[in-house]
């Protein structure tokens, strides 16, 4: 699978996927027996095709070009890990890379490099500001408790997940502001008085408002939006290498080009809520032989 980069400031992520035929070389096949057994990861591991598809999250990518991103049910997968361990980005960026447990639970290949923290960030702060990506996830959410994979009441599972939780609206709209800052402060006096006089509104102190109210957060959105838009129209013509970093983080975050595409997209299949995929994640060529001792197997065990 191949990590999101950020070196090209114009590229867009298009749509990795999961094989759904599945790896002999995945790491819940490969450490079934260090693998810990009637847990959650494990159920995960098991029924993780059954939740959420790549399919689900599809509209998130570009259609025509770009470097692969990683697969949005293995993004998804990693957020259901973090709902569960309540691990902030930094460390969820960890276990993807060093844990057996959640490498099983995202489905992922051995040599799976793992997910970086800003990844995180950039793929939670798209869920949060569409927000019928963010229903999408609660969505998946709910699946995840039906089929048992999440055990627990789903209200308070949706409160602590890193999308719903507390926090983590604002944080995200915090991450924008920080982008934004990286880019006015990189690009300095090559930046118009007018696009400086704009973003500095929104690259001080927090804004007061309340991220529960659906309406003031969106006008908030949209006035941040609009400053984004005139920031990065002079910043990308800045041949720097510095400036062009922050501008890829920040137009990857906004996601300008993509979003008349998305909408689009959206309002045609409004309500579809994530089907996940039928098909197992054994692979083919795996399914006539018998499993070797310790292999994963269903449980009904919390």
């Amino acid at each position: 699978m191949t990590v999101l980069s950020f070196s090209g400031f114009r590229e867009a992520s298009v749509l990795g996927r999961v094989d759904p035929q599945g790896s002999l070389l995945s790491t819940a096949l490969l450490h079934d027996e260090r693998l810990t057994k009637n847990s959650f990861y494990e159920r995960l591991a098991l029924h993780g095709h059954e939740i959420v598809a790549d399919e689900d999250f599809a509209r998130l990518y570009s259609d025509t070009s770009g470097r692969p991103s990683h697969p949005p049910s293995v993004m998804v997968r990693a957020l259901l890990c973090a709902t569960h361990d309540k691990t902030s980005d930094r460390e969820s960026a960890r276990r993807t890379r060093v844990d057996l447990d959640w490498r099983a639970a995202m489905g992922v290949d051995d040599d799976f490099s793992g997910i970086g923290a800003t990844t995180f960030s950039l793929f939670r702060s798209r869920l949060v500001l569409e927000e019928d990506d963010r229903h999408l996830f609660e969505k998946t959410l709910e699946k995840a408790v039906e089929t048992g994979v999440l055990r627990g009441k789903l209200t308070a599972i949706i409160d602590s997940s890193p999308v719903h939780g507390a926090g983590a609206v604002g944080d995200t709209y915090d991450l924008v502001r920080g982008f934004l800052a990286k880019v006015v402060a990189g690009a300095g006096d090559a930046l118009s008085t007018r696009a400086r006089d704009a973003a500095t509104p929104h690259v001080g102190e927090k804004p007061d408002i309340d991220w529960q109210d659906k309406a003031g957060r969106r006008a908030y959105l949209a006035a941040l939006v609009a400053v984004v838009k005139v920031v990065l129209a002079e910043a990308e013509t800045i041949e720097d290498a510095g400036v062009a970093e922050a501008v890829a983080l920040l137009r990857r975050v906004v996601d300008q080009d993509m979003k008349t595409a998305r909408t689009a997209r959206r309002r045609s299949a409004r309500a579809s809520p994530p089907t996940g995929s039928s098909r197992s994640p054994i692979p083919r060529c795996a399914t006539a032989a018998s499993p070797r001792p310790g292999a994963l197997t269903a449980t009904s065990s919390t």
